[in-house]
């Protein structure tokens, strides 16, 4: 392979990762400062766009049953429809306090709703924006997209230094791409936490001591994006976030889980959907595993089941 190559596929890994930590940071400030959001009703009425009746979601909402949110990073540029390259199914249960993220490879092989042509998932924005995604994602998982939040991926580093940097604990003394990371709690800036998030090579726990890392910045802005000391600076979050975000979850609807959902976000679970790459008539599809599929879809099925539900809360009010 060619150096030249080497750098785009490292430049696309890249991306891809900084996407995922921005939609899952992005929705966990939505649920821990709904009421703010609320407060600034323009910028809500600004992103807000429906894509049919979802007076079932906010009904339950309103009742605090579980909700699943459709996360859609989406690369749009001028003369072209864009691609949804990053696709995270959530649940969040406000009984459990649970937060479960499930990411959908963006070359997944599926019927795209509506057509009814087999292609990859990513390109059911490009024919039909995002209620054709929605639909899409509703019929691959056989599970229901109660709201979805759309995102034009910039700003995550906006977002940080809108906050004045984060702090972290590191564990590991390491330095990458011209910074240096001290072992002991640190304060990161926006394009510092980004290299930070990044490294993997130097780490040897690999992936898992990447992800610690993602973790741990994410909790870090959500915890100052939720705390009083950072009122003042709501006006640039608003700022980044507004201009980049599309959502059919209205004013009220952030206000109810701003009350009602707020603890789902100290409680994050990754659920990894398993398969391989295959070339089918000479292009690339991901193929998931037919088991570790089954599996996944009947866990997401118990996170927003209602009687599963309450079973929960019977048992935790019996204990």
């Amino acid at each position: 392979m060619r150096r030249s190559e080497r750098k785009l596929q490292q430049k696309k890994r890249k991306k891809k990762i900084w996407r995922r930590i921005f939609l899952t940071l992005l929705l966990l400030i939505m649920v821990g400062i709904g009421a703010i959001f609320f407060l600034f009703q323009d910028l809500a009425s600004d992103m807000f766009q429906s894509i049919g009746d979802n007076s079932a979601s906010t009904s339950k909402l309103k009742a605090g049953e579980p909700v699943s949110i459709l996360l859609i990073g989406v690369d749009e540029r001028e003369n072209d429809a864009g691609r949804a390259d990053t696709l995270i199914y959530t649940t969040v249960n406000p009984i459990t306090k649970r937060f479960t993220m499930t990411s959908i490879p963006r070359d997944t092989r599926v019927t795209i709703a509506q057509k009814g042509t087999e292609d990859k998932i990513n390109h059911s924005y490009a024919f039909g924006g995002t209620e054709m995604t929605v639909n899409t994602v509703e019929q691959f998982l056989d599970l229901p997209v109660d709201y979805y939040v759309k995102i034009n991926m910039e700003g995550f580093t906006k977002m940080i230094d809108a906050l004045g940097g984060v702090t972290v604990y590191n564990d590991l003394e390491f330095k990458y791409h011209g910074f240096y990371y001290p072992e002991g709690e640190i304060t990161l800036k926006g394009e510092e936490a980004q290299i930070y998030v990044r490294m993997r090579k130097q780490d040897p726990r690999g992936d898992f001591g990447r992800q610690k890392r993602q973790q741990d910045v994410i909790q870090a802005v959500i915890q100052k994006a939720t705390s009083f000391s950072s009122v003042t600076k709501i006006k640039g979050m608003l700022d980044v976030i507004g201009t980049n975000v599309e959502t059919n979850l209205s004013a009220g609807n952030m206000l109810t889980m701003a009350t009602k959902y707020i603890g789902a976000k100290d409680h994050v679970e990754s659920i990894q959907l398993e398969g391989n790459g295959q070339k089918i008539n000479g292009v690339y599809y991901w193929i998931p595993d037919a088991t570790n599929f089954q599996e996944v879809q009947q866990k997401l099925k118990n996170e927003l089941n209602k009687n599963a539900v309450q079973n929960s809360k019977n048992i935790q009010e019996e204990t």
